[in-house]
């Protein structure tokens, strides 16, 4: 037994470095599970992955600080949000904040690029009012959603496919709909930002608490708020901004304690709007000529 144990964690430590959920064999793994075992081997899964190993203890997305993601939602969130909305969240993962955000609308259309982080969160968070969808599924399916939002849509995504999901948020929102996007920590670097107070104690750990202690974290983060600021614009939103959230830890220490998350803003262009050319695009399309 003193053999074995080392050995587990020394694989468990491997796995670690590791996009773990994407492998193939997780949705498979966790089908082949017992009902009764299945969250626990999604758990599991998790502590293996290296994206998500620290926001999984005890299933709740609670990461090392102890902060849940209720306050994330709630404080950026709910704000924008309505009872009888259904709304697009990209980059779901396994599910933590989606579960916070379903309480407040009346359906979510979880997305994510990862089966197996998909399966996970099935297994974790699952809700008749939540449906767990990849990408392909979500454009077949031609929903329409009220809002969308992403806390993960910068991260390690190159230009054209920054644009390209951005793209497909547009055509899936209604017209007027909107769109926040976590743009990354500290002040934004965009002019005409209003802050906007929000009260409650957040995760530093969700948002990459290293870019906090980074030499080049500023001009990293400068560089990321304008590229989806150009990739919005480009891909057909309005009203593109990027706004600065002041979090303040509750508690006598709440002045002390005080970080600052950006967020960038949105809307898809309502339909009886006029575009740059000073013509709505449904006057474009009336007056076009019939093929």
């Amino acid at each position: 037994m003193s053999v074995v144990r080392p050995t587990v964690r020394s694989i468990a430590e491997k796995f670690r470095e590791r996009r773990v959920l994407d492998a193939r064999w997780v949705p498979a793994l966790l089908d082949a599970a017992p009902s009764d075992k299945r969250r626990r081997v999604a758990l599991w899964l998790l502590s293996l992955d290296s994206r998500y190993a620290r926001t999984a203890d005890r299933g709740s997305g609670v990461g090392r600080a102890g902060i849940p993601w209720e306050g994330l939602v709630r404080n950026l969130l709910a704000p924008s949000l309505a009872a009888d909305m259904t709304v697009l969240e990209l980059g779901c993962g396994p599910g933590f904040a989606t579960r916070e955000a379903v309480r407040h609308v009346d359906a979510v259309a979880a997305v994510d690029t990862s089966r197996g982080a998909l399966a996970c969160a099935r297994a974790i968070n699952l809700d008749p009012d939540i449906e767990y969808m990849t990408p392909e599924e979500f454009n077949r399916a031609g929903r329409t959603v009220d809002f969308a939002y992403s806390f993960t849509l910068t991260h390690d995504l190159p230009d054209d496919l920054l644009r390209g999901a951005l793209e497909t948020i547009c055509r899936a929102l209604r017209p007027g709909g909107g769109l926040l996007v976590y743009a990354g920590a500290g002040e934004p670097n965009t002019a005409g930002g209003q802050e906007r107070a929000g009260t409650g104690a957040f995760l530093a750990d969700v948002f990459r608490k290293d870019a906090f202690h980074r030499e080049d974290a500023p001009a990293r983060a400068g560089a990321d708020q304008m590229r989806i600021l150009r990739s919005a614009r480009a891909a057909g939103f309005v009203d593109v901004d990027v706004t600065p959230v002041r979090l303040r830890t509750p508690g006598p220490d709440a002045g002390a304690d005080q970080r600052i998350l950006n967020v960038l803003t949105a809307r898809r262009r309502d339909s009886t709007e006029k575009d740059l050319a000073g013509t709505g695009r449904d006057a474009q399309a009336e007056s076009a000529p019939a093929p």
